[in-house]
């Protein structure tokens, strides 16, 4: 596996002792406590890591991952203001921006009303901005969509190290280490066991 893509893996790994997070001493992955694991080797645990998360890949748990992701998606979505809001804003602020434009133009306005049309102008340019960056990220990210990436990741999640290092980071929640074995949460709540590292 490519030492470029530890970063992934290393923090996700914990010592059954202490469930302290592991620390690597050269290519081993190591308890931070005189009492926990022996040391293990980064290439035989990490092509072992990579081998449960591909066979986690079926089809069911794609489309379990589809489901929650798309989700979580949405949630994150609703949480924001929406692209609609912001046009209503902005549209509030161009009528408010008009009636005190006419005011000037008659020349019956007053110093705070010239600051508030200056105020005006500088929000609805950022809310112009707002509505555009808005509009780039209002994609609908769909179960169908996430199941074909994840089908992409598994035809070439052997072939690419990209791939094999995007698949642990979406499934792999933990890995926590024992003498002869480890244990492996992934992201949607299932546990394996995973036996020696002879």
């Amino acid at each position: 596996m490519n030492r470029n893509y530890n970063y992934v893996l290393a923090p996700k790994v914990f010592c059954g002792c202490s469930h302290s997070r592991a620390v690597i001493e050269g290519d081993h992955y190591v308890c931070p406590s005189q009492d926990g694991i022996k040391k293990i080797r980064m290439d035989v645990l990490d092509p072992i890591i990579l081998e449960c998360a591909i066979e986690f890949l079926t089809l069911e748990n794609m489309a379990k991952i589809a489901k929650i992701v798309s989700q979580e998606y949405a949630k994150e979505k609703q949480g924001r203001l929406s692209l609609a809001s912001f046009e209503a804003h902005l549209q509030t602020c161009m009528r408010e921006k008009e009636k005190l434009m006419a005011r000037i133009e008659d020349g019956n306005v007053s110093e705070s009303e010239l600051a508030r049309a200056l105020e005006l102008k500088k929000e609805e340019i950022q809310l112009q901005a707002l509505i555009e960056q808005e509009k780039k990220e209002s994609i609908v990210l769909s179960e169908s969509m996430v199941m074909d990436r994840l089908k992409e990741v598994q035809e070439n999640v052997r072939t690419d190290p990209k791939y094999a290092w995007s698949l642990i980071d979406l499934l792999i929640d933990s890995i926590t280490l024992y003498e002869d074995s480890a244990l492996i949460r992934f992201n949607t709540g299932e546990t394996q066991k995973v036996n020696t590292f002879d």
